[in-house]
């Protein structure tokens, strides 16, 4: 259900997966496209929150949220956060 509105935009399509109580989503080429053109505004957003929290309050935000994630029984399992925001082009630090 909760991807039904990419759907009906053509954003994702879906398949079944191994099972019949399995889906596999795929984003379509205008999942894509509408992907693209929303990145740059995310990485506004991203930089506006950093300027109003400050690297430290980023970082830890970054570090909460990580751990939320965590408790998900599938997340992965990380070692520290800070290598994760490391990768991130939106890490505290980096610019967008």
């Amino acid at each position: 259900r909760n991807l039904d509105p990419l759907v009906a935009l053509g954003y994702v399509a879906l398949a079944t997966g191994r099972d019949a109580r399995t889906r596999v989503a795929t984003l379509t080429a205008a999942g894509h496209g509408a992907l693209a053109a929303a990145e740059p505004c995310w990485a506004a957003a991203q930089v506006d929150v950093r300027a109003e929290l400050g690297a430290e309050r980023m970082t830890a935000l970054l570090e909460l949220l990580a751990a939320v994630e965590d408790l998900h029984p599938a997340a992965p399992v990380r070692a520290t956060v800070s290598r994760r925001a490391r990768r991130s082009p939106h890490a505290p630090g980096k610019s967008a």
